[in-house]
């Protein structure tokens, strides 16, 4: 069996975020995802036009 240098990394993702204050504290960690929720009944929604003003 041949065993190779693997270099593995742990990814970050932050999702569900809707204050712009929070979302600027969080990009200072620089996470490799981030996600926003677009389903209306979840209490994390964005609607499209709030979210094209996100920092």
């Amino acid at each position: 069996m041949r065993t190779e240098n693997v270099t593995k990394s742990i990814k970050l993702k932050v999702c569900g975020m809707r204050e712009p204050e929070n979302i600027t504290a969080v990009s200072s960690i620089k996470p490799d995802f981030f996600g926003l929720i677009f389903y209306e009944k979840s209490p994390r929604f964005v609607s499209l036009e709030s979210a094209k003003t996100l920092p």
